[in-house]
């Protein structure tokens, strides 16, 4: 089996999103979640805490694993509840909350995807090192259940933070307690999985797909988005071990979930919720008025494609070069606030004169 494919089976997996069963899941890793300025949420987080926090902690090496005593644990779990809960679910999230994955594997502790649910309160469940796990509900589009792989910043005890923690995380799930059964059952339904934002570099995580068991599901699509950081020999190996294949050419999750969302609009299969009267014009205008640049240029982008409109194409591709200039020298600090307000309101106006042309556009 080859590695790299050319794209996603689209019709396949819209089947699967409309199937009344549980017939596709996503699996969701820390490339996934974003601020809504567009950057990682990850380096935010990690940038939280090495200003404010660094005396409570170790870092070690680079797979993001912390040394900490033991004493400094309670304070350091309550600091980082309170960091997730100044923090908004940005436009992708709202949109993935959107498409009707019944089961969404999430391999963060964190609660920002179901923030992101306006209707539909999904059912929460998180893997218990320390204890049974609680009953898990067959799930549906109507009734989705969220799964923290690794635990839930809601309870410190099922927290992976350090060697030791990862260490007694792998002792409880291959041994006494386990993935649930009714999880692993669920799983054996699945036709298409699709991988978003995960960290296929790391050694744990190769650990993390043999717990779901991903190998074993022989009729169901594996497909992942290309990612520049893998090197080839990480994306090799997932496919011989796991037949994971990358979508060649997506490296982009918001423009994937921009993509997958407007066809699941096409389909009218979205899930129910606050913006169902809203079209994607109406979407991108309201990503505008609040600040959403980034996920208000991947819809538009999306669009033009789609209408082929190559003039519109190229000026959005210009203002997108700018607002990424502009990111930039906000975070570096490069941009002295005055411009960076004058830039802000010309690069805002610039989007929405694009907006403007693009309502005027023959549908086809």
């Amino acid at each position: 089996m080859a590695s790299q494919i050319k794209d996603f089976e689209w019709d396949v997996l819209l089947e699967k999103l409309e199937s009344p069963r549980c017939e596709c899941a996503l699996i969701l890793g820390e490339g996934a979640f974003f601020t809504p300025g567009g950057q990682l949420l990850k380096d935010q987080y990690n940038n939280f805490l090495d200003k404010n926090h660094a005396g409570l902690f170790k870092r070690q090496h680079d797979d993001d694993l912390l040394s900490m005593a033991d004493h400094a644990r309670t304070t350091f779990c309550t600091k980082v509840r309170g960091f997730y809960a100044t923090e908004e679910p940005d436009e992708f999230l709202r949109h993935i909350a959107r498409i009707p994955f019944p089961l969404i594997i999430n391999t963060t502790p964190h609660g920002q995807i179901a923030k992101a649910f306006d209707s539909n309160t999904p059912q929460l469940r998180h893997f218990d090192r320390s204890a049974q796990q609680k009953k898990i509900e067959k799930p549906d589009a109507a009734h989705p259940l969220i799964y923290n792989l690794v635990g839930t910043i809601e309870d410190d005890n099922t927290l992976v933070l350090t060697y030791n923690n990862l260490f007694d995380y792998f002792v409880a799930i291959f041994g006494e307690y386990g993935l649930p059964s009714e999880l692993r059952e669920i799983l054996k339904d699945v036709k298409y999985f699709v991988f978003l934002g995960v960290p296929f570099d790391r050694w744990y995580f190769h650990l993390f797909l043999r717990i779901l068991n991903i190998q074993a599901y022989n009729n169901a699509h594996r497909h992942a988005l290309e990612d520049s950081r893998f090197k080839k020999g990480v994306m090799k190996f997932c496919n011989e071990l796991f037949q994971i294949e990358f979508v060649i050419g997506r490296s982009n999750v918001a423009e994937f979930a921009a993509e997958l969302y407007r066809r699941c609009e096409a389909a009218n299969i979205l899930r129910t919720g606050t913006d169902d009267s809203l079209s994607t014009m109406e979407l991108i205008e309201k990503q505008l008025k609040h600040d959403e640049l980034e996920h208000a240029i991947t819809l538009l982008d999306a669009f033009l494609k789609e209408q082929e409109s190559d003039d519109l194409a190229d000026d959005l591709a210009i203002m997108s070069a700018r607002f990424r200039k502009y990111n930039k020298g906000v975070l570096n600090g490069t941009l002295d606030p005055s411009n960076a307000r004058t830039e802000h309101a010309q690069i805002v106006n610039g989007l929405n004169e694009i907006l403007k042309s693009a309502r005027k556009l023959p549908t086809i």
